[in-house]
């Protein structure tokens, strides 16, 4: 074999090898979807009543695998009592939602769309730790597009403050005036 054999032998198998290696980089993007519209208050219900659902199913491999499912592998969870936890320790002991009901929520986007944020009052039945109890609360959950659904990032639960005091807590300070 001659030596222009070789180069063009060499010159083929490189395009060859360059064609093969865009193709595979372009193959996960190809099989990533644009975020859907959460533009429709039903859409955004059902993303925020997912969870619940997963945390209503009775205790086992399923509920832990779905739950890991749908949380992102960044998940974080705060609890009102200071107890926080990532995806695999939450996962492995989740609270036990016996009924729920989402009284109102306000959800805003990225400008891309692959970021959901979401406040939102719920009433929950639940056992944690063995203690069973009703609370209404307010929660902010963070969800994620990763190319092929919602994923769950963030979850912040908050106590909602009885109505007495919320009327004899103090009154906000006044903002400071401008130096002048």
């Amino acid at each position: 074999m001659d030596r222009s054999t070789r180069a063009r032998r060499r010159a083929s198998l490189l395009v060859a090898s360059v064609v093969a290696a865009l193709t595979l980089a372009a193959a996960p993007v190809a099989a990533q979807s644009p975020a859907p519209s959460l533009a429709d208050p039903a859409d955004q219900l059902a993303l925020i009543s997912r969870f619940y659902e997963l945390l209503a199913l009775d205790p086992g491999s399923q509920k832990s695998d779905g739950l890991r499912a749908f949380l992102g592998p960044e998940f974080q969870i705060q609890r009102t009592n200071g107890d926080h936890f990532g995806r695999d320790e939450y996962a492995a002991e989740p609270a036990q939602v016996h009924t729920w009901a989402i009284e109102s929520f306000d959800l805003t986007t990225s400008a891309d769309g692959t970021v959901a944020v979401v406040t939102y009052l719920v009433t929950t039945d639940s056992t944690i730790d063995e203690t069973t109890q009703t609370t209404t609360a307010p929660r902010l959950a963070v969800f994620h597009w990763d190319g092929s659904d919602w994923t769950m990032s963030a979850l912040g639960n908050f106590t909602a403050l009885p109505a007495s005091s919320a009327a004899s807590a103090p009154a906000p300070s006044p903002a400071p005036s401008p130096a002048g």
